[in-house]
């Protein structure tokens, strides 16, 4: 990332542990964490209503309740939350 600085305006890192500013000539320096701010709630996951809405023509015969009880767990000062990768790989696996 640190040669295409200049063509990159916006990044969404995830991870478990905070980066430590190191170095005064680092573009990480301007890192911000959004992990605790209510407008930015449920931008790590799918809402219920993403699922209702958008994904709801592949789950079709799929009981609900029980993909809620194993993929909706997630939340971020907002709603519950689908964990991403693991609702897309179910429908891409068909494991209903």
């Amino acid at each position: 990332m640190k040669g295409a600085d200049a063509y990159i305006k916006f990044v969404f890192l995830t991870g478990v542990s905070k980066f430590s500013k190191a170095s005064i000539f680092s573009g990480l320096n301007m890192l911000e964490d959004i992990s605790l701010t209510p407008k930015f709630g449920n931008i790590c996951g799918y809402t219920q209503a993403n699922v209702e809405n958008e994904f709801l023509p592949y789950l079709k015969g799929v009981d609900l309740e029980k993909v809620k009880a194993w993929y909706n767990g997630y939340n971020f000062l907002k709603d519950d939350v689908y964990n991403p990768f693991d609702l897309l790989k179910f429908i891409k696996n068909d494991f209903f």
